[in-house]
C-alpha cells in the first residue's frame, strides 16, 4: 500500500522493526579521558586539633543579654554575668516558652568540719534533777494562772450574757 513498513509485532511496538533508538550521541564506553596530571608528593601536614573549651561557661554582659540567649525547648543554660557576681539560669519548656531565674554567687567562708553540736554554740550541757523539777515547779504555776484566769472569763461572760437578757426585758416591756 502506501510504503508498506514492517512492524515488529513481537514487541506490539509501533517503530518499524529496523528502529534502532539512540540513547547515546556519543558512546560512554569510547570516550577518551586526559590521564590525570602527575602530582608531586606533598608532605602531609596533620591538622592540630583545637583545644575545646571544657567549660560549659557561657558569658553574658548583663541581664537584657541573658534574657536575649536563645533556649532550646526542653533544655536549660546557666549563664554567667561578666560584670557581677550573677548567674542567671534560663530554661525553656517542651513548647519553647523560656523563663529565667537569678541567682546572686555569694562566697562562703570556709571552716573546718564540725559536728552539729559544736555549731550550736559550743559543748552540750545537761540540766540537773533540781534545775529540772525547780522548771516544772515553775510550769505548775503557770498552769495555775491559766486556770485561774479561764474561771474568770467565763463568769464574766455568764454576768453580761444576765445583763443583756435583763436590758432585753425592760426593752420589751
Amino acid at each position: 500500500m502506501y510504503g508498506e513498513r514492517k512492524i515488529n509485532m513481537a514487541y506490539n511496538s509501533y517503530f518499524p522493526a529496523t528502529y534502532q533508538p539512540n540513547y547515546y550521541a556519543v558512546n560512554p564506553y569510547q570516550v577518551q579521558y586526559p590521564a590525570p596530571a602527575p602530582q608531586q608528593a606533598q608532605p602531609v601536614q596533620q591538622v592540630q586539633p583545637q583545644p575545646q573549651n571544657q567549660s560549659s561557661i557561657l558569658w553574658v554582659r548583663n541581664n537584657q543579654e541573658a534574657a536575649m540567649y536563645p533556649v532550646a525547648p526542653n533544655a536549660a543554660v546557666a549563664l554567667w554575668d561578666s560584670g557581677a557576681p550573677v548567674i542567671y539560669l534560663k530554661q525553656a519548656d517542651a513548647s519553647g516558652k523560656p523563663s529565667m531565674k537569678t541567682y546572686d554567687l555569694v562566697e562562703r567562708p570556709e571552716r573546718p568540719a564540725e559536728s552539729v553540736s559544736a555549731q550550736e554554740g559550743g559543748s552540750i550541757a545537761y540540766a540537773t534533777k533540781d534545775e529540772l523539777a525547780a522548771l516544772a515547779g515553775v510550769v505548775r504555776d503557770v498552769d495555775g494562772v491559766i486556770a485561774s484566769l479561764k474561771e474568770e472569763v467565763s463568769t464574766l461572760k455568764a454576768k453580761a450574757t444576765v445583763k443583756k437578757a435583763a436590758r432585753k426585758d425592760e426593752d420589751d416591756g
